[in-house]
């Protein structure tokens, strides 16, 4: 959220969280941007200010880079329009692209963050194996057409398991948030999707945020 608006959005009388999903591939990240770039926040604050007949400011659970896709991100925003919570979902899917969609809506604490609230995250990586790319998963998988060793896989994933600093990984101007996290669970396991082999690589990041970042 906006520092200088910060104040005004926080005086209107709701708090509506929602949980989105979207194909992030046609986007730059979730994170406003400037224009010609356009990125997944710009588009549902504006169709979202479309619905409730003001100006929408979003605060979300995390951000995502260029192409990445989300099936459960939440994000929230204050609000003073009066539409009831089950129908926004529904009026949301009247206004927005086919690749963004509103999963559920309710309204929560004043006190709830979709950043700072939040209590782990699940990332996702999916490979496709085989000799040839399923158009069917290109978008959302990477294709790797050689053999992979899944069982030295698997035990690379053990020593990520715990808690690590992750500060190469973050921005240098990034001097704010603590860059210890917990990694609570980490696997690998072959499914098929569109009839494509599919290996899955799922993370759950315990993260912990500190009141006065708000």
């Amino acid at each position: 959220m906006k520092t200088t608006s910060k104040a005004e959005m926080k005086s209107r009388r709701r708090n509506i969280a929602l949980i989105v999903a979207y194909d992030g591939t046609n986007y730059n990240g979730f994170q406003r941007q400037n224009f010609p770039s356009v990125a997944v926040q710009n588009i549902l604050e504006d169709k979202l200010a479309k619905i409730f007949g003001e100006r929408i400011e979003i605060t979300a659970s995390g951000r995502t880079d260029t192409g990445v896709h989300a099936l459960g991100q939440v994000v929230n925003f204050f609000t003073d329009g009066r539409i009831d919570v089950e129908k926004i979902p529904l009026a949301a899917s009247s206004v927005l692209p086919p690749d963004i969609v509103v999963k559920k809506a309710w309204e929560a604490d004043r006190n709830f963050s979709a950043l700072h609230s939040a209590k782990s995250k699940a990332y996702i990586y999916r490979i496709q194996r085989g000799a040839t790319l399923n158009p069917f998963t290109a978008r959302f998988t990477w294709h790797i057409p050689y053999a992979l060793d899944v069982d030295k896989m698997k035990t690379a994933l053990n020593v990520l398991i715990g808690e690590h600093n992750f500060s190469t990984f973050k921005a240098a101007s990034n001097v704010q948030r603590d860059p210890v996290r917990k990694i609570f669970s980490a696997e690998i396991f072959s499914e098929e999707i569109f009839c494509a082999e599919i290996l899955t690589i799922k993370f759950i990041m315990i993260i912990i945020y500190f009141p006065t970042i708000n």
